[in-house]
């Protein structure tokens, strides 16, 4: 390890005399130089350093068995959100389990992606609403005071910040990971019996916090965020991507994955040109890549077509309350990927085989496999 700090500082002090240098992410392979591991095991965060480099730097440093690589960026996939108007939440102010007092229409329509992914069936069964599992989020962080997710919060990290590592608040205008978590495992109820119910209510929420208030992120955190999932959780939800391929991602995917550890991605929301669009994660073969449907089972217009997509899930015209615990309608793969990690957590929760899903009778790149089945999987007597 002294010989790794005595090369790196004598990097940082070379940098001085380049005119140009890249940020990237530096790793110490192990003596045979074919995984990234150190030579005294697995791969920790510690391993993962930050360094500016100039191209011939690197080039040095890999040539000394160091694995180098562009400390590339990762970003929320941008979606829609429409809030609803304020006659809309006065109507709809006792929110989703008064039933008798909300409109039947609005009631149809907080439930639907429930409905359709077969979770309210799911939930009818022993175990079957995520019991005793724990979801790790690699996001923008967590309102811990928001009332329907406040008693599912289990732990977290601040990547953003170690220093202040507890901090696991939203620090993003737009409450991406708030609205992820509740989607999953919302569960809370107000005084008065107001409620949100989520796919996996009974499971409980890691969120690895790696997005700044800008919305991006870079490979060396979400590596060291997977790093840190992988040591405290059996499910991780990536709903983020990157127009790139990370060699390094991947070989902590694959640590991950033999690991038993199940990792679920959005595919990406694109515009016109929607043809082999995935971003990274989500095509990583070692991940489940969640495109979009709506709630007539189409496939949304921002969902990519790709080959390399798993399987669908609900991901347009999502409600959900948000930071201020007003309601909105949200949309993107980010809302889907959320969906099939709750019923990941069902299925661990029973000890049931593999997710499963229902074909839509559509291509395989635009829906996978088909739209991931609560019920179904829960009932898998094939582990």
């Amino acid at each position: 390890m002294n010989k790794f700090k005595n090369i790196v500082g004598l990097v940082i002090v070379l940098s001085h005399y380049f005119a140009k240098a890249e940020e990237y992410v530096v790793i110490r392979r192990n003596i045979q130089g074919e995984r990234l591991w150190s030579q005294t095991g697995s791969l920790t965060q510690s391993n993962i350093q930050t360094l500016n480099l100039s191209n011939e730097q690197a080039l040095k440093l890999k040539r000394s068995g160091y694995w180098v690589e562009e400390n590339k960026k990762f970003f929320l996939p941008k979606y829609e959100k429409n809030f609803l108007t304020q006659m809309s939440k006065e109507l709809t102010k006792y929110h989703f389990w008064n039933q008798n007092q909300l409109p039947f229409n609005m009631m149809s329509t907080v439930i639907w992606p429930l409905q359709l992914i077969k979770a309210d069936k799911s939930h009818e069964l022993p175990n079957g609403q995520g019991e005793g599992i724990k979801i790790c989020m690699v996001d923008t962080g967590i309102d811990q005071y928001n009332p329907f997710i406040k008693n599912v919060i289990e732990d977290g990290f601040n990547f953003n910040n170690e220093s202040n590592s507890k901090d696991i608040s939203e620090e993003s205008l737009t409450p991406h990971g708030t609205l992820i978590s509740t989607l999953i495992a919302g569960s809370g109820v107000l005084s008065s019996g107001e409620g949100f119910i989520g796919v996996a209510p009974k499971s409980k929420i890691i969120m690895a916090k790696v997005f700044d208030k800008d919305g991006g992120s870079t490979v060396a955190k979400v590596a060291k965020a997977l790093i840190y999932c992988g040591e405290r959780t059996t499910v991780v939800n990536l709903s983020l991507g990157g127009y790139f391929e990370s060699p390094m991602i991947h070989e902590i995917l694959a640590d991950l994955s033999k690991k038993g550890v199940t990792l679920i991605a959005s595919a990406g929301n694109v515009g016109a040109d929607r043809n082999e669009s995935m971003t990274y994660p989500g095509s990583d073969p070692l991940v489940v890549g969640v495109g979009a449907i709506d709630e007539q089972m189409q496939i949304s217009s921002f969902s990519p077509i790709d080959e390399r997509l798993d399987m669908v899930a609900p991901g347009e015209g999502i409600l959900l309350p948000n930071q201020s615990g007003n309601l909105g309608y949200y949309s993107g793969t980010s809302f889907s990927a959320a969906y099939v990690s709750g019923v990941e957590a069902i299925r661990q929760s029973r000890k049931a085989g593999g997710l499963k899903t229902r074909d839509l009778l559509l291509s395989k790149k635009e829906q996978g496999s088909g739209i991931v089945d609560a019920f179904l999987t829960a009932n898998d007597t094939n582990p």
